[in-house]
């Protein structure tokens, strides 16, 4: 089962590095600081998933394409967090990659945040590396990344700020013209791309402007197949367009589907 999160949150503190991701909106909330008081540092990492998107806000109406998304923030549809700590001369990994996933509750609400703990980092230049993914496993091309250095030192703190990206560069929607009687069925099939060409599993939203069009599905995982149909026997023959969006992104783009009465 997929579920979508709204504006993932992922704040790191700890012994000579504060980490602040998207906390409270899109990194604006306030780090903490923490000293470090030895040669190696510990390091804690909280991750917080708010509350996933309902089924009323994900309809195309509910609110406009990127009225709920902060930038910066992970965003919809992440089912997990990748974070790596490296070299920034060498690249080689400081600690061993952690993957992350949303704790979700008996009742469908998310559970408390996650502590990751790191309990010793050299002193020295870190490089972190965050990427936002579709599927527990991270295995997914990255919905959104985002990279940033620190410094450990002895003494003193340090604070990075990380800002996603969002990796979603175009979408397409297939087939590009069909027709749909009364009592037919048609499908259309929408899927979103990065600039590397790799499909990416971020939510979707579908409208039309024809009442008699019937949608059977008004949201989707990219790829997202839905199907329609025409119930109306008096429905006028009308050129409808059907509409998908990308919310976070705002991608959007349109096909015609003929609709015919009976």
């Amino acid at each position: 089962m997929r579920v979508l999160f709204r504006n993932l949150a992922l704040c790191v503190l700890g012994l000579g590095i504060v980490l602040n991701v998207g906390c409270g909106g899109g990194g604006t909330g306030a780090p903490v600081s923490v000293t470090k008081t030895t040669q190696q540092g510990s390091l804690s990492m909280q991750i917080l998933f708010p509350k996933p998107l309902t089924r009323s806000e994900m309809k195309t109406n509910s609110r406009s394409a990127k009225s709920h998304y902060s930038p910066g923030a992970i965003p919809d549809g992440s089912f997990a967090v990748k974070i790596v700590l490296s070299d920034p001369v060498s690249g080689n990994p400081i600690v061993p990659t952690r993957i992350v996933t949303a704790p979700i509750g008996l009742s469908g609400s998310l559970a408390s945040p996650i502590t990751i703990n790191y309990p010793a980092l050299p002193v020295g230049n870190v490089n972190v590396a965050v990427t936002a993914h579709g599927l527990t496993d991270a295995s997914d091309p990255p919905l959104a990344t985002g990279n940033s250095q620190g410094t450990v030192v002895p003494l003193g703190n340090t604070v990075v700020h990380i800002l996603l990206n969002l990796t979603a560069n175009s979408i397409k929607m297939v087939p590009a013209r069909q027709s749909v009687g009364f009592g037919q069925q048609g499908s259309v099939t929408a899927t979103v791309f990065d600039k590397q060409g790799n499909t990416l599993l971020t939510p979707l939203q579908f409208s039309t402007n024809d009442p008699d069009l019937i949608l059977l599905q008004n949201t989707g995982t990219s790829p997202a197949t839905i199907n329609m149909t025409v119930t109306n026997p008096n429905a006028l023959d009308f050129a409808a367009t059907v509409t998908v969006t990308e919310p976070d992104s705002g991608l959007t783009t349109s096909v015609t589907v003929n609709v015919m009465g009976g």
